[in-house]
């Protein structure tokens, strides 16, 4: 479906690029610019496909900024989540400390970090310490709370 879709905007492209082409070719006009006194004078065809290279070039040039900001985002996510995965993965292989630390690790990300706080509390109880599952029980709670209210706040009814 996607293949169709792309087919039809690019046809639509060439549908408004050859309107576009019947409407210019009778006249093809005249630009005109003027700045700190320098003249450049060029046909309105030339015009608009510079000004949409420009902006083509302008947005490659941002996106190719932001690149490394992205992949360093992805990057961030997809550690968060390997954390979680083996910490889980200790914790059901029997290994309640080194799942403990990984839980830990893995409740910086927000959006696992209800499951890697219960996780982490059975991992502390796995253990045997029992102030250190109600300290990660008591985050959880923390942390499942907003959720909680923003749920009810969105499924109550308004006046």
């Amino acid at each position: 479906m996607k293949v169709f879709r792309t087919l039809l905007l690019w046809l639509a492209l060439a549908a408004l690029g050859a309107l576009v082409w019947d409407l210019l070719a009778p006249d093809l006009g005249t630009v005109l610019v003027r700045w700190h006194g320098t003249t450049v004078a060029t046909t309105v065809a030339f015009f608009l496909l510079a000004w949409a290279l420009l902006w083509l070039a302008l947005w490659l040039l941002w996106w190719l900024a932001r690149l490394p900001f992205t992949a360093w985002q992805r990057l961030a996510q997809n550690e968060a989540r390997m954390r979680l995965v083996n910490g889980l993965t200790a914790l059901y292989q029997g290994n309640p400390e080194r799942a403990e630390i990984l839980l830990a690790k893995a409740a910086e990300d927000p959006d696992s970090r209800f499951v890697a706080l219960s996780a982490a509390h059975d991992a502390a109880l796995r253990r045997g310490d029992a102030a250190g599952a109600a300290r990660w029980l008591a985050l959880a709670e923390a942390a499942r709370a907003p959720a909680k209210t923003t749920a009810t706040t969105a499924a109550a009814p308004h006046p």
